[in-house]
């Protein structure tokens, strides 16, 4: 029931008084309990006052002194008991539809339990029935074994050989889980309860469909690659079953929220990898499981299958590193491709180096005078303002460490001849070469125009003469006034979108593994060129950017969740172009120089915490195994004596490897048309079983 201090006539336009509105209104109001007279008497008074009142317009006097009229004969009526009567049967109605409400309510919660209870039982019977194929499969394996040692009792045969038969065995039972489990993806995912249990259920299956096979084999022809290879399966088999058992309990924990198998792209490796290969994949799986049995494992990437070469922090509170957890003759052949990524193939210009070298090395407060007049002189006059400074004895650069320590050996008999750390000749003759034209020389300038325009707490500085940075910022801040500029320069070979986009590639993962119900990871910047893929959408992802806000530090609880989040969908990027390259050739398994090629692809992810920018660098190892390193770090400017960040910012971003990437994408898409068919694919090296994500379940409601 309502309380209001404003009358019906007061609230409601002219042309919709009516008696029938006023009396339903009194009718609601607390103030008159239902009570006739007051009713009555309150309408009266009111039509009266307006019909006195000097003040209210001709119209609301003429409409008031009618519904008098009406009201006059309406008491006269018949009508006035039966209004009252219907009024208190409307209540009486109100009442009765809240109580049903209410039982409705309770009959769909006692709905949701018997269907929550149903599906537990479900999921109880899928899991038993799962580990009686286990025990029943390692039950005829043994009796196999026995049957096959007496039938060589009188015979000299290697002990090894029986071994052999066995493995080959399983080597079987894994060409017919792959030919199944593809089967499975096939079909329509309604009639399942969990991705985990079909997939328990299809590899036990397949297994004793291998296992009756034994009979039938050559035991003399018998290979030692295809009996490591089952070996190998064997081990991973059993492993895996542990698992995804174990993961299975940790998640039903958490009741607010619904799960969803992450990573479900099963992707293999090509025959013939020599015995290196093999041991090399077989230690990174083992690594990868040793992480997921980790008491924090679920803050770290290798929880889900990307390899973490990151350097330790002195403020990173994830325990786990590739590099415990790896053998130390391994982590070369990982880290191949870091070096690639860090080696000077991927430099700026050298024109664009030479300048940031030079700025490097001017004091700050000079930097900013000259970055102040590309409006007014352009990338030409900038240059020839680098070259008069450098040339002026006068400027003076702080000192460095080394010099500071070098002075000191020297008893205080540093030199101040010129500019410290400066080669005046070299530096000018540097600078002459560069060519003002050069849209990455403009873009340097530019960049650093607008960071210091925000850097700087002086009246000197367009935007921060207010004082910005003291003020208190937002993420949203950081994006538009210090990364944008940055970011700039990508455009001539990317598309940048910013603000909480959706990452397909990550909502295509999580749709190909359910029907339904998905939405991928969101952003505050996602890196894609259209070009490559026109789909209509945005073409192909290449990186992606998070900020987890500039009251964050190293270790919070948001910040180990969102690096895990970046570098978890970067996966999923190189997993989506993997996809498409696999669709374009027509088959799962790829010739062994695209292959190189994918390998050869880097995705780009950056994180920020507070000002400080940290680029990482998402590879494939194989099969669906990945790896994660970082590329470089910088911080990003903040006042006058740290403008100089915003030059190794500049280089951080030239150095970037996206345009590589979308050129090797595009040469990849030529090559596979051209290519012939592949040969049978690998089931034993660089698989990992998929472990399962939380996805809250608001955004599962959201997508429906």
């Amino acid at each position: 029931m309502k309380t209001t201090e404003e009358g019906y006539l007061e609230k409601t336009p002219l042309s919709s008084w009516t008696l029938d509105g006023f009396c339903d209104w009194c009718a609601s109001d607390d103030r008159f309990a239902s009570e006739k007279k007051k009713m009555l008497d309150y309408i009266k008074r009111s039509l009266v006052n307006v019909t006195k009142s000097g003040l209210i317009p001709v119209e609301m006097r003429q409409r008031a002194t009618e519904l008098l009229d009406q009201l006059k004969k309406w008491k006269t009526s018949r009508t006035k008991a039966g209004f009252f009567t219907q009024l208190e049967n409307k209540r009486k109605l109100s009442l009765i539809e809240g109580e049903k409400a209410v039982e409705l309510a309770e009959i769909e919660r006692m709905k949701v339990t018997q269907l929550r209870t149903h599906v537990h039982k479900a999921v109880n019977i899928h899991q038993n029935i799962a580990e009686d194929f286990e025990e029943t499969s390692k039950k005829q394996v043994a009796s196999k074994r026995k049957d096959v040692e007496g039938s060589n009792e009188h015979v000299p045969v290697k002990k090894n050989k029986i071994e052999d038969i066995s493995r080959t065995a399983t080597s079987a039972a894994a060409e017919a889980y792959y030919v199944q489990k593809h089967e499975i993806f096939k079909r329509p995912h309604a009639d399942v309860n969990t991705d985990k249990d079909t997939d328990k259920l299809s590899l036990q299956s397949g297994s004793q469909n291998g296992k009756r096979n034994i009979d039938n084999l050559d035991k003399d022809e018998l290979r030692d690659e295809e009996a490591d290879k089952a070996k190998l399966l064997s081990n991973s088999s059993d492993a895996d079953s542990d698992d995804n058992s174990s993961v299975s309990e940790k998640e039903n924990d958490d009741e607010d929220e619904t799960e969803d198998t992450d990573g479900d792209v099963e992707e293999h490796d090509l025959p013939g990898a020599s015995v290196d290969d093999d041991g090399l994949s077989r230690a990174v799986v083992d690594a990868i499981k040793k992480a997921r049995h980790h008491s924090s494992g679920k803050t770290s990437p290798m929880y889900y299958g990307v390899l973490d070469l990151r350097p330790r922090s002195l403020t990173d509170y994830t325990d786990i590193r590739a590099a415990d957890l790896l053998p130390k003759d391994h982590l070369p052949s990982v880290r191949s491709r870091l070096e690639v990524a860090k080696s000077s193939l991927f430099d700026p210009a050298e024109s664009v180096c030479k300048l940031l070298e030079a700025m490097q090395k001017l004091p700050a407060k000079s930097l900013v005078e000259i970055c102040e007049r590309m409006r007014v002189d352009g990338a030409t006059g900038l240059l020839r303002r680098l070259v008069e400074v450098i040339s002026v004895a006068s400027v003076h650069r702080s000192d460095t460490l080394s010099e500071l320590l070098k002075e000191e050996s020297s008893k205080g008999s540093g030199s101040t001849d010129n500019v410290p750390g400066i080669d005046a000749a070299t530096a000018v003759g540097d600078l002459k070469s560069v060519d003002p034209e050069d849209k990455e020389i403009q873009w340097v300038f530019h960049a650093i125009d607008e960071t210091s325009s925000l850097s700087i707490l002086s009246t000197s500085i367009r935007v921060i003469r207010s004082g910005f940075l003291e003020t208190n910022i937002t993420e949203r801040d950081i994006d538009m006034n210090l990364l944008k500029q940055f970011f700039d320069s990508l455009w001539d070979v990317t598309h940048l979108h910013y603000g909480e986009g959706e990452s397909r590639a990550s909502r295509n993962r999580r749709a190909s593994i359910k029907s339904g119900g998905n939405v991928g990871d969101r952003f505050d910047w996602l890196i894609s060129c259209y070009s490559t893929f026109p789909d209509d959408v945005r073409g192909i992802e290449f990186g992606v950017v998070e900020n987890s806000g500039p009251n964050q530090v190293d270790g919070m609880e948001k910040v180990r969740a969102d690096i895990v989040k970046v570098i978890k969908t970067a996966r999923d990027q190189l997993l989506e172009i993997i996809r498409k390259v696999r669709i374009m050739y027509g088959a799962d398994h790829l010739p062994q120089d695209i292959e190189h090629g994918i390998k050869a692809l880097f995705i780009v992810a950056l994180h920020v915490v507070g000002l400080n920018v940290r680029a990482y660098v998402v590879y494939w190892l194989g099969g669906n195994v990945f790896a994660v390193a970082e590329l470089g770090s910088a911080r990003l400017p903040h006042s006058l004596e740290s403008i100089h960040n915003a030059l190794k910012f500049c280089r951080l971003v030239l150095r970037m490897i996206i345009s590589r990437s979308i050129r090797l994408v595009d040469i990849l898409f030529t090559e596979i048309k051209l290519s012939p068919a592949g040969s049978p694919p690998r089931f034993d090296q660089w698989q990992v079983p998929d472990m399962q994500t939380s996805v809250k379940q608001c955004k599962l409601k959201l997508s429906k």
